[in-house]
C-alpha cells in the first residue's frame, strides 16, 4: 500500500471514529435531557409530597376535633331508634305548658323531593297545631329551646282569638297556633370508613382545650321562663265592653279580681322564697336565696304601693283578698326577715361573703361584688354591734366602697391628651385641656399621684387607681 492509500485509509478511519463519537455524544445528550426531565418531575412530586405532609397535621387536627364534637352531636340529636320519642316529647310539652295540641303532622315524610344532606345528620320536621294563650305558647317555646335534644322553630303562624270568643273572660282567649319544629337525626352514610390516625389519644389530649371549647359551643343553653309576670296577652283586644264597668269603678270587677289574683300569686312566690331561704343547705345557698327573696319582695311592694295609690281595688271581695292575702302576708314576711336580722348572723356566713367579694374584686367583677354584698346587707346592722363580727362587717363595707369607687371612676371623663417631660424628673399631664402635675386635684375627690410612660395614677375617694394613656 502506497502512501496515498494509507492517507485515505487513515482519513476514512478517523471519519468513522468521528461519526461514532458524534453518535455517542448525541445519545448521551438525549439521555441527559431525559434524566433532567425526570429530575424536574421528581422535584415536582417531592414538592407535592412536602405540601401533603405539611397539610396532614392540619387535616388530622380537624378530623380529631370533628370526631370529638360529633360525639356531642350524637347526644343532642335523636337517631332512628329514638326519633319516635320526639313526638312523645312534644306531647309532654303540651302537658307542661298548658297548650291544647290538635294535630302533629310529619313534614319529613311528606317531602318526597327533599334531598338528603351530604352529611351524617338528616333533618326531621313536624308541624304542630294547637290552641293557647300568649304565655302558654311562650312556655311551649321555652320547653323547645331548653330541651336536651336540639330543636328549632323556623316558622310559625298565629291567628288571634276573636273578641266575642273571650269577651266574658279575656284570660281564656285561645289563639290558633301552627309551629314548625325541626330537629336532626344521626344517620351515618353507608360506605364511609373511619380513617386511622397514629397516636390518636396523644394528639387528642393535646387538643383538649379546643375540643372543650367546641363542645361548650354545641351545648344547649337553658333559661328559666318566668311566666306572664303581670304582662298582658298582646293578641287580646285591650278594650273592654262598657257594661263591664259599674258606677265610678276605675277597673271592671273582672279586672280587679285578676289583678288581685296576680298579686296573691306573687305574694305566694315570696312566701315560698322565704321558706327556701330558711331551709338553705349551705352558706352559698343562704346568700343566694336571701338575695332573690329581697329582689322579689321589693318588686312586689312597689307594685302594691302603686295599686294602693291608684285606688283600683274597690270591689269588696277583691279588697278582702288584697288585705288578707297580700298586705298581711307581706307584713308577715318582713317580720320574719326582721326577726332573723336581729339574730346574730353566723360568722361563717360573714367569712364566706368576704371571700366571695374578695374573689370578685380580684377578677375585676365589681358589679358581682356589689351583688354579693346585697345578699348579706340586711343582716349587717346587728353583726356590727358584736366585737367578733365587726371586723367582717368593716371588711365587707370596705370592699363595697372599693367596688363602687372603681365603677364610678370608670365613668369619669378623663381625657388625657399627652405627657410633657419638663426635665429633672418633672412631668405634667394634659388632662381635659389643662396641665396637672402629681399631687394636684384633677376634680372633686380625684388626685393625680403619678405619671408614667403608659399610665396615670390617681387616688379617687381614698382608693388607688390607674388609667392607661390609651383611654
Amino acid at each position: 500500500m502506497d502512501a496515498k492509500q494509507k492517507m485515505i485509509a487513515i482519513g476514512g478511519g478517523g471519519l468513522v471514529l468521528a461519526l461514532v463519537q458524534g453518535f455517542l455524544i448525541y445519545s448521551q445528550r438525549s439521555a441527559i435531557a431525559g434524566m433532567r426531565e425526570e429530575a424536574v418531575q421528581l422535584d415536582g412530586r417531592i414538592a407535592q409530597a412536602r405540601k401533603t405532609i405539611g397539610e396532614t397535621a392540619d387535616l388530622e387536627r380537624e378530623v380529631i376535633l370533628r370526631r370529638e364534637t360529633d360525639e356531642v352531636a350524637k347526644r343532642i340529636l335523636p337517631n332512628d331508634d329514638d326519633i319516635l320519642n320526639f313526638v312523645r316529647t312534644l306531647r309532654e310539652f303540651e302537658e307542661d305548658s298548658g297548650v291544647e295540641i290538635s294535630q302533629i303532622r310529619d313534614k319529613t315524610s311528606s317531602s318526597s323531593n327533599r334531598k338528603k344532606d351530604e352529611s351524617d345528620f338528616e333533618k326531621v320536621a313536624y308541624s304542630v297545631s294547637f290552641e293557647a294563650d300568649a304565655f302558654e305558647m311562650l312556655a311551649f317555646l321555652d320547653l323547645v329551646e331548653s330541651h336536651e335534644r336540639f330543636m328549632r322553630v323556623p316558622s310559625f303562624k298565629l291567628k288571634a282569638a276573636q273578641r266575642d270568643e273571650y269577651e266574658d273572660d279575656p284570660s281564656n282567649a285561645r289563639h290558633e297556633v301552627e309551629l314548625e319544629v325541626e330537629t336532626y337525626r344521626y344517620s351515618p352514610r353507608a360506605g364511609s370508613s373511619r380513617m386511622r390516625i397514629d397516636g390518636y389519644e396523644r394528639k387528642r389530649d393535646l387538643l383538649a382545650t379546643e375540643i372543650s371549647a367546641r363542645q361548650r359551643e354545641m351545648s344547649i343553653q337553658t333559661y328559666a321562663y318566668k311566666g306572664h309576670r303581670n304582662r298582658r296577652d298582646p293578641w287580646v283586644d285591650p278594650r273592654m265592653p262598657a257594661n263591664l264597668s259599674a258606677g265610678d269603678l276605675v277597673l271592671s270587677i273582672e279586672d280587679q279580681i285578676r289583678l288581685v289574683e296576680d298579686l296573691v300569686a306573687r305574694t305566694q312566690e315570696a312566701s315560698d322564697l322565704l321558706e327556701r331561704w330558711k331551709n338553705a343547705s349551705n352558706l352559698i345557698a343562704d346568700i343566694e336565696a336571701r338575695s332573690v327573696l329581697e329582689t322579689s319582695l321589693t318588686a312586689l311592694e312597689e307594685e302594691v304601693r302603686r295599686v294602693e295609690a291608684d285606688g283600683n281595688i274597690r270591689f269588696i271581695t277583691a279588697q278582702q283578698r288584697f288585705n288578707g292575702e297580700v298586705l298581711d302576708e307581706i307584713d308577715r314576711i318582713r317580720e320574719a326577715l326582721a326577726e332573723t336580722d336581729d339574730q346574730q348572723v353566723p360568722i361563717a356566713v360573714l367569712e364566706k361573703a368576704v371571700e366571695t367579694m374578695r374573689n370578685h374584686l380580684a377578677g375585676g367583677e365589681y358589679e358581682l361584688a356589689l351583688d354579693a354584698f346585697m345578699g348579706v346587707e340586711g343582716r349587717l346592722p346587728g353583726a356590727e354591734r358584736d366585737p367578733q363580727r365587726r371586723p367582717y362587717v368593716e371588711q365587707l363595707e370596705q370592699y363595697r366602697h372599693m367596688a363602687r369607687t372603681v365603677l364610678e371612676f370608670a365613668e369619669l371623663s378623663i381625657d388625657v391628651r399627652g405627657i410633657v417631660d419638663l426635665g429633672g424628673n418633672r412631668k405634667v399631664a394634659l388632662i381635659n385641656g389643662k396641665t396637672f402635675a402629681p399631687g394636684e386635684l384633677v376634680g372633686p375627690d380625684l388626685l393625680l399621684t403619678g405619671i408614667e410612660s403608659d399610665q396615670l395614677s390617681f387616688v379617687y375617694k381614698e382608693v388607688k387607681l390607674t388609667r392607661p394613656l390609651s383611654q
